[in-house]
């Protein structure tokens, strides 16, 4: 299937980029979230827009960050341009912007959550208006997208040039559910920060959790990520391993915020109280940058919960992970299992773990357990 010949404006597109597909990349527009909001995308942009300008010096690498507040951000100089997610109009506005300053190629951070309209779809506005190369960086790729979420896909997928995805399972979506021909796609696994091996005892002391097993789960906290799962398991875990301490650490995410408050929050509190494991579980309610985050997974002999594998591995620590694919990159060696998501305290669930917190315990190589 040849999607580009199915949308406005890719003849127009092509034949643009066949007059310049020998050029020199001068310019570069990062579109996607960028720090100082909190949220993964913006750290994944940002630290990916200003790697490219380090490591390619004569290449201009300017940011068009959403914004999902009136006031905005204040960003670095690097931003140029801002959109407004739910304004449709600041979208077109973003596409003259880019048309009419030399920009050589566009670096798309994809997320169905940080663009307006149903399932993101303001963001064509941008990509059927532009008259040179995209390439989109797909951080979801839905195995049962709804019909909004498939249409939205596809057409990013049929206006973009080429199409970064991050784990082979993402790459087999692509193709088998999406139809998206597998030489469009390059699988670029996701970064990891390269970080010194600590001893497990080296300031656990932070916590105050010397001499215990520590499980740790990070990142912005929000109903999608199992936490109450862990938690339900833990007296399970406990009769066998009393020494075991849960740790969440990172702020409710800002939109849960806007919407619910802290009742996530509370209610993990009240399940951890209700359980009989308030003890044993201990949340860190801050938002934590990179270099914060690579010291805390560091200092204790961790088993961890993340969305995000990307950082763990590099630290060899254990993993305990809720439901996605990305795992897939970089965790071998039998370090990788799966458990019942949804029956937290069915044996399966219960026993993984434990097995996990185990083979840690006997000196085994770090694993990952995901929550499928």
């Amino acid at each position: 299937m040849k999607y580009s010949l199915q949308i406005p404006g890719a003849l127009e597109r092509r034949s643009f980029m066949e007059k310049t597909k020998h050029s020199i990349i001068k310019r570069i527009a990062f579109i996607g979230n960028y720090q100082p909001r909190q949220c993964g995308i913006a750290t994944f942009t940002t630290d990916l827009c200003e790697s490219i300008a380090d490591e390619y010096k004569g290449t201009a690498c300017i940011a068009l960050p959403v914004n999902d507040t009136e006031e905005g951000y204040e960003y670095p100089s690097r931003v140029r341009f801002e959109l407004t997610e739910k304004d449709i109009e600041s979208y077109r506005r973003a596409a003259d912007y880019l048309n009419i300053n030399n920009v050589d190629m566009v670096s798309l951070q994809h997320e169905y959550g940080i663009f307006g309209g149903r399932a993101g779809s303001y963001i064509l506005e941008i990509l059927r208006e532009l008259r040179m190369p995209v390439v989109t960086t797909l951080h979801t790729i839905l195995k049962q997208p709804n019909p909004d979420q498939r249409r939205v896909l596809e057409e990013i997928v049929a206006l973009s040039d080429r199409v970064v995805v991050m784990s082979e399972v993402g790459a087999e979506f692509l193709q088998s559910i999406y139809h998206v021909p597998a030489e469009k796609i390059d699988l670029i696994p996701h970064g990891i920060p390269d970080v010194p091996f600590v001893d497990p005892s080296f300031h656990k002391d932070l916590f105050g959790v010397e001499g215990k097993s520590v499980l740790l789960s990070f990142g912005l906290l929000s109903a999608n990520k199992g936490i109450e799962n862990v938690i339900a398991a833990l007296p399970a875990i406990l009769e066998k391993y009393p020494n075991v301490v849960y740790i969440v650490v990172g702020a409710t995410h800002p939109h849960v915020i806007q919407n619910e408050g802290e009742t996530y929050r509370l209610s993990l509190q009240w399940l951890a109280h209700e359980k009989g494991v308030e003890a044993n579980v201990i949340f860190y309610n801050r938002f934590v940058s990179l270099d914060e985050l690579v010291q805390i997974v560091v200092r204790p002999g961790n088993h961890l919960d993340a969305r995000d594998f990307a950082n763990p591995p590099c630290c060899r620590r254990t993993d305990v992970g809720s439901s996605f694919h990305r795992g897939d990159i970089s965790l071998d060696e039998g370090r990788h299992q799966s458990a019942a998501h949804r029956n937290p305290s069915g044996k399966g669930h219960v026993g993984r773990l434990q097995h996990g917190i185990g083979r840690f315990e006997h000196g085994d190589q770090p694993f990952c357990l995901d929550h499928p």
